[in-house]
């Protein structure tokens, strides 16, 4: 339980780290900073929530594992399309300005 959990973590610490850096010496990317420490956040959870699953017995079995990813899945395309839209209504005002 323990092992998985801290491997996630110290896996998506990493990813953020490098996502962070940057070879042009530009700073520190607040945004990207960000959004690396709420999927580090959702990937712990969502980790705990498989562990506490199979310790109670309460395992979805395959058929909810792939309802909830299907859920997932649709949840991130939503944040991307919002994503998408902000950076498009952005670029309109910078266009227009």
């Amino acid at each position: 339980m323990k092992r998985r959990l801290m491997t996630g973590v110290i896996f998506a610490s990493a990813l953020g780290l490098v996502a962070c850096g940057s070879e042009d010496n530009e700073g520190v990317d607040m945004d990207k900073a960000a959004e690396n420490a709420s999927d580090i956040a959702e990937n712990a959870a969502d980790s705990t929530e498989e562990t506490v699953e199979e310790a109670t017995g309460q395992d979805e079995g395959a058929v909810g594992e792939l309802k909830e990813g299907a859920e997932d899945a649709a949840d991130d395309m939503g944040d991307a399309a919002d994503k998408a839209a902000d950076d498009v209504e952005e670029g309109y005002n910078q266009m227009t300005e």
